[in-house]
């Protein structure tokens, strides 16, 4: 329940059961609470709302906040709950505060009229931390920014409260909320500028097209409270309807567009403030992309196909050739073999045919495996069996381990359900992505793969918690680069990113981008210059697992640029060889991806 005061305006809101379900209910009075007029309905029929929150502003207008599940809905009324807009969400992953309220949001509304909700959101399903975000509107509630993380630390943060004052260029919004630290329970505050004036456009607006790219540059756009990144939109034609590009805030004035095909592409970029007030779209400028007719690669190509692992030729692929029956071929560094996993053991094979040598015969092995530089070593994922004391407490966990073939560990993550391992040539750096854990008395899953990262020279690991899901993580050549597939955009695409010695992932950079299909299974070629990918038509119900139907390999220069469609159905590519680098590699999506 919740009640409201403006002058003779008294408002009060609350949970009613009345229509076969539980919505938010409410009344006005016009005469200081003497009389009262008819109950009105806030949140429509059919959704069960709870948690109701009211604000009058001073243009006289009553705001109308409640709780569908995890998400955060909010309505306008001009006349006093007569009639009503329609619901815009704010907020989709409300964590549930304590009890009795359980409400874990608050609203409040300046002098400006901004409106501003802070609420609280999951920062780790592993260990209960949460954030505190803020989301504000200066258009009516019409649509919202939100701060994500305005205090990143750990603890569980409950019960957020919010007030907010002043007015024009000086309102301010201030927040406290609980700390349940495993010391004592502490009361955090923070304040936050309410900004009504978004950024202004970012000036001339320039694209130029390039092999399957377009790159875009533009003037920096200026707001008080600073920039706090910019998005691009693109148009098949002039005028729209326009898409936005970019998953993520670009923090610089650049932007490369890729996976595009023969044609002509029409842009505009705007700016985000620092307190979430979006600007106007800059001019728009558009590129004319020619897709180059040569493949100017070398090199030899080894892929899974039909049970067998196929050898091809680069640049004509015209000389197909089964080497063997199995899965997940590497090349040795010096191009000379592919190693691979058939009947439960580690093998290998010259490139040009011959007896298989074997390598690793161990229990348990998957097909999990990637190679260093020094091929006496491999990294791996082991399936193993882990019990509890009591009857029943038994699961199976994937486990990514390092060490000689057919030698004594030398690393082991061990009680995770991982899926697939990567290592870097100089064996610094552990690449894999997981789903759950297994531990014997328990076991879990996680709502989405992550992506973990081990330095082998300390065993300091990291692994991401984020909303998106981890694919296929692939260690370039340098050492220090990693390709990976990622679901950012709501589709796979392939990715890098620079790994940091804390493990943590910058200078993101997107290469692939699609319409419908999936981009997965990116591999390095040797030289560095280049990746061999897998892409189709998503397949199979969980996410955090794909699985492609038609599955055919592609290649894309390291920056992003020349994607070429290599006509070859396969899949667990692997590229020794490569060709040209880019003349001018550019890093067009910065980013830090915290643990």
């Amino acid at each position: 329940m919740d009640i409201v005061a403006n002058g003779s305006i008294v408002c009060a809101a609350w949970e009613d059961g009345r229509d076969s379900g539980m919505r938010i209910y409410g009344d006005c009075s016009t005469d200081h609470g003497a009389s009262w007029g008819a109950d009105f309905a806030i949140s429509p029929s059919g959704a069960e709302a709870a948690h109701p929150h009211l604000a009058l502003v001073p243009d006289g207008a009553l705001y109308a906040a409640y709780q569908v599940g995890d998400a955060i809905y909010l309505r306008r009324s001009t006349n006093n709950g007569t009639s009503w807009s329609d619901p815009v969400q704010v907020a989709a992953d409300v964590t549930d505060g304590p009890p009795p309220l359980h409400r874990n949001w608050d609203m409040a509304v300046d002098g400006n009229g901004t409106v501003a909700i802070a609420w609280m959101s999951e920062k780790s399903y592993i260990t209960g931390d949460q954030n505190i975000n803020l989301s504000t509107s200066i258009d009516d509630g019409q649509s919202f920014s939100t701060l994500s993380a305005l205090q990143d630390f750990d603890g569980g943060h409950e019960q957020p409260a919010i007030a907010a004052a002043g007015s024009g260029d000086y309102a301010r919004a201030y927040l406290v909320w609980d700390v349940d630290s495993p010391d004592n329970d502490q009361i955090w505050s923070a304040r936050a500028e309410l900004d009504a004036t978004p950024p202004t456009a970012p000036a001339n607006l320039q694209a130029a097209p390039g092999d399957t790219v377009v790159d875009l540059t533009w003037g920096a756009a200026t707001d008080r409270n600073g920039i706090y990144g910019y998005y691009v939109i693109r148009a098949a034609q002039s005028g729209g309807p326009y898409t936005l590009l970019n998953p993520f805030p670009i923090t610089g004035t650049s932007y490369r567009d890729v996976g595009l095909s023969n044609g002509t592409y029409y842009y505009k970029v705007y700016a985000v403030d620092g307190t979430g007030n979006v600007g106007p779209a800059s001019n728009e400028a558009s590129a004319t992309v020619a897709v180059g007719s040569d493949l100017p690669l070398d090199g030899a190509l080894a892929y899974y196909s039909g049970g067998d692992i196929r050898l091809d030729d680069l640049p004509g692929l015209s000389n197909e050739r089964t080497l063997a029956q199995g899965e997940s071929p590497h090349f040795s560094p010096d191009g000379s073999r592919v190693y691979y996993y058939a009947g439960g053991v580690i093998l290998s094979r010259p490139v040009g045919g011959g007896n298989a040598q074997t390598h690793d015969t161990r229990k348990n092995l998957t097909s999990w495996f990637d190679l260093p530089d020094n091929t006496d070593y491999f990294a791996r994922i082991e399936q193993q069996l882990h019990t509890g004391v009591n009857p029943g407490e038994t699961c199976y966990a994937w486990e990514p381990r390092y060490g000689p073939f057919d030698g004594e560990e030398i690393y082991v993550a061990s009680q995770t359900m991982a899926q697939s391992v990567a290592i870097s040539p100089d064996r610094g750096w552990l690449a894999y992505t997981t789903v759950g854990w297994c531990t014997g008395p328990s076991q879990g899953q996680y709502t989405v793969s992550r992506l973990c990262l081990v330095n082998l020279n300390t065993e300091e690991k990291t692994c991401t918690e984020t909303p998106y899901n981890y694919q296929d993580p692939d260690l370039a050549p340098s050492g220090s680069r990693l390709a990976f597939a990622a679901d950012f955009s709501g589709r796979y695409e392939i990715w890098t990113a620079q790994v940091q010695s804390d493990g943590s992932l910058t200078d993101l950079t997107q290469l692939t981008r699609s319409d419908s299909e999936w981009s997965l299974q990116p591999a390095w070629s040797s030289d560095g210059h280049w990746l061999v990918f897998v892409r189709g038509a998503p397949a199979g119900s969980d996410v955090r697992l794909p699985d492609l139907q038609d599955p055919h390999l592609y290649a894309v220069r390291a920056d992003g640029a020349s994607l070429r469609a290599l006509n070859i159905a396969g899949e667990e590519p692997a590229w020794h060889g490569g060709g040209p680098a880019a003349m001018n590699y550019r890093v067009y999506l910065p980013l830090t991806l915290k643990r």
